[in-house]
């Protein structure tokens, strides 16, 4: 393997791990998704109300990116990537489900938000 080549867990790119965090995560009731345009503060009370007018009982715990094509159509993550999350209680299930894909996260710009470089 090329010194250059991107990280590997069991054979996964960096950004099919990432995908594969925010699976772990959907499977505990947090919305993850990636590449969701729009200022962050916005973007982030707009899935909170959607999650809660479509889910009432819902705990409203969400996770999103807004960096479009940070994973390639490989599953390579090719640009640094904000996660942006809706309390302290996702931003800690995000560096577990991250970490138990051998993804480091490093704090982010707020106390809401997780970096995870490629």
């Amino acid at each position: 393997m090329s010194a250059l080549a991107p990280p590997r867990l069991g054979g996964a790119t960096a950004g099919t791990r990432l995908l594969q965090a925010c699976a772990r995560l959907r499977a505990y009731g947090i919305l993850a998704v990636g590449e969701v345009a729009g200022d962050p503060a916005v973007t982030r009370q707009r899935l909170s109300d959607a999650l809660v007018a479509r889910f009432p009982a819902a705990s409203g715990a969400l996770l999103f990116w807004p960096e479009e094509g940070a994973v390639d159509d490989d599953g390579h993550l090719v640009r640094p990537v904000t996660l942006h999350c809706s309390d302290p209680g996702v931003v800690r299930a995000a560096r577990a489900a991250l970490a138990e894909q051998g993804l480091p996260a490093h704090p982010g710009p707020d106390p809401l938000t997780l970096c995870v470089a490629p």
